[in-house]
């Protein structure tokens, strides 16, 4: 059995170390340092009350994208720290500024947010340059209704979205070079 995490089903989990961090279908983030034996809460140490939504590891780092930024512990989830330039500033009203799918290779973190504006929401992709401490923007999708997912693999990365408006359809867009193209 797995003390802590039961009766609750997981959305996401990775591996940092000999560390589990795994986000369960309520949004709370959890954190196992015996192989997933036991669980622990670690959703009270942000710096405020969030919904963590996807996470990345980056070197001996781990990033949680929520429902209002992304933030970033050095210290197995401890603490954390906000690091939300570049990103949109968050909407609650609207529900911007969400970083809700997150994929990560070697020492890149790739992330999708979104943000209002005018008629609707654009989903953005976005690279994180741990040396600036800063997101760059890489890719606009304003046609997109929502993001499948995200992977990034060596210098290739995925973006799967889709689109429910006068004509549905769904796409695989594909950058070869690190989302610079």
């Amino acid at each position: 059995t797995n003390k802590g995490l039961s009766g609750t089903s997981v959305n996401n989990i990775v591996r940092k170390g000999n560390s589990l961090f795994a986000v369960d279908n309520s949004s709370k983030l959890h954190r196992s340092q015996d192989n997933g034996s036991t669980w622990t809460s670690l959703n009270t140490n942000f710096p405020y009350d969030v919904q963590v939504l996807d996470l990345a590891v980056l070197n001996s780092k781990i990033i949680a994208g929520t429902d209002s930024s992304a933030f970033i512990s050095s210290d197995d989830g401890n603490s954390w720290t906000r690091i939300n330039s570049g990103l949109p500033e968050s909407q609650p009203f609207y529900g911007g500024g969400a970083v809700f799918n997150m994929s990560s290779s070697g020492s890149q973190v790739y992330a999708v947010s979104n943000y209002f504006s005018g008629p609707g929401f654009i989903l953005s992709f976005y690279k994180y340059d741990e040396s600036n401490n800063d997101w760059m923007p890489i890719r606009s999708l304003y046609n997109s209704s929502g993001v499948e997912g995200s992977k990034a693999t060596g210098n290739n990365v995925f973006i799967a979205h889709y689109y429910y408006g006068s004509q549905k359809f769904s796409s695989i867009d594909l950058s070869k070079d690190g989302g610079n193209n």
